[in-house]
């Protein structure tokens, strides 16, 4: 579905403005519309101006993460070949919760660097963990995640 196309769906399901006397007189039953909610986090190790680091990306479900794609979100990057590490699509939360989620979920530990990118209109966000080694700790916590 393009982008045009995903816009007119959401428009055609905007509920209709009511005024203050149909609100009083017409109760509605509310139900939910648009697109179910989701999103994705994937873990990998990157360079990043050639220095090797883990990095957690949280996206929108719809979105899907590629090494392609993460080359092409910055040109600093390079990733690994065949090292995608953990990729998991978490359904019911917004990319906005599920990153407050995981940056709970991690304390002690913190991130050395957040990053946020937008391509084609979608916001992704990056986690950069300095340390490569924190990896399998990381990855720990993602598999554990709860949706």
């Amino acid at each position: 579905m393009s982008d045009t196309d995903l816009i007119r769906k959401i428009e055609e399901n905007k509920p209709k403005t009511e005024t203050k006397e149909e609100l009083h007189t017409s109760p509605k039953t509310l139900t939910a519309t648009g697109q179910n909610i989701g999103a994705g986090i994937t873990l990998t190790r990157v360079y990043f101006d050639s220095r090797l680091q883990a990095s957690v990306f949280i996206y929108p479900a719809s979105y899907m993460l590629t090494q392609e794609r993460i080359e092409s979100l910055d040109p600093r990057f390079k990733t690994i070949p065949r090292e995608l590490g953990i990729q998991r699509e978490i359904k019911d939360i917004t990319p906005e919760d599920l990153s407050k989620r995981f940056l709970n979920e991690i304390r002690p530990l913190h991130s050395d660097i957040d990053r946020f990118y937008t391509t084609n209109g979608i916001r992704i966000s990056e986690n950069v963990f300095n340390n490569p080694h924190t990896s399998l700790y990381l990855s720990t916590i993602i598999k554990d995640i709860k949706g």
